[in-house]
């Protein structure tokens, strides 16, 4: 709160200053918040789904987009320990996923270049299999550990390419 100046003196301008002080502090407070809502409203209209994890493996964030596009809520994978088994049920796959992942992340770093997208297949919360091409980044230098996970649904062009791979495979046949 800012304080009442008595009389115009050293003190007086002392706590003038101290109530500047506060103004400042409290218009980027609220220009801060304001950029704050602004990016996240962004991020929730993105129609491509986003997922931010913390160096603790914690889910701490999903856009709208992740969940509905996959089904599972922050509820559901509050840590990646939880989302790897759900994702890929297949002990192979995920561990193959682990694998490539940690590899790619660590060649992204050690490099200073963008981590290499993967396609992978994502079993999500009804049941249903899609594929992502998969990408993730540091969300910012000052949080070391954060990052940005971006998954680009690619299920139906999958099938296209199966399916003129068939189509082509059978006039080949013809």
């Amino acid at each position: 709160q800012p304080l009442a100046i008595t009389n115009q003196d050293e003190i007086g301008s002392l706590i003038g200053g101290f109530n500047r002080l506060l103004e400042t502090l409290a218009q980027r407070e609220q220009a801060l918040s304001k950029s704050e809502s602004r990016s996240r409203a962004i991020i929730d209209a993105s129609p491509v789904p986003l997922a931010v994890s913390d160096a603790n493996g914690n889910v701490t964030y999903l856009n709208n987009a992740f969940v509905q596009a996959i089904g599972y809520t922050s509820n559901d994978i509050p840590t990646l320990a939880e989302w790897l088994p759900l994702a890929y049920p297949d002990p192979q796959y995920r561990q193959w996923v682990s694998d490539n992942w940690r590899w790619n992340l660590e060649k992204a770093e050690c490099t200073s270049t963008a981590f290499a997208p993967m396609e992978i297949n994502v079993r999500c919360k009804d049941g249903a299999v899609r594929t992502f091409l998969s990408s993730t980044s540091s969300v910012e230098k000052e949080s070391a550990g954060d990052y940005l996970v971006i998954l680009y649904d690619i299920t139906e062009r999958k099938q296209d390419e199966e399916k003129i791979a068939q189509t082509s495979e059978d006039l080949r046949q013809l």
